[in-house]
């Protein structure tokens, strides 16, 4: 983990059932910096995003927000963070109380 980053993925893996959809994953992001992710449907870019906003927790590795631990913390990221959902239908993947915590 970078103390410097505003955003630290630092070796995230998920699994569902016995499918890998993230792979030690470790991202950095520095002030100013702007990060694009992208890729095929199922290559794992909402999975990490729910990763970020704590609706997912890892199967290993820790993600920080502003310094803070997400899974730790996840009232104190969700104060960090500013998110804009790409639909407004609800979330197919989420529970309702997974719901209720974006909305």
């Amino acid at each position: 983990m970078d103390n410097n980053a505003i955003l630290s993925i630092d070796n995230v893996s998920i699994m569902f059932g016995g499918l890998k959809a993230l792979d030690s994953v470790t991202i950095d992001i520095k002030k100013g910096e702007v990060l694009c992710i992208i890729g095929p449907n199922g290559a794992g870019k909402t999975t990490l995003l729910a990763c970020v906003e704590g609706l997912h927790k890892p199967k290993q590795g820790n993600v920080h927000v502003g310094g803070i631990n997400v899974q730790a913390n996840p009232a104190a990221t969700k104060r960090q963070l500013g998110i804009q959902l790409q639909k407004t239908a609800l979330l197919d993947d989420l529970t309702v109380s997974e719901l209720v915590e974006v909305y």
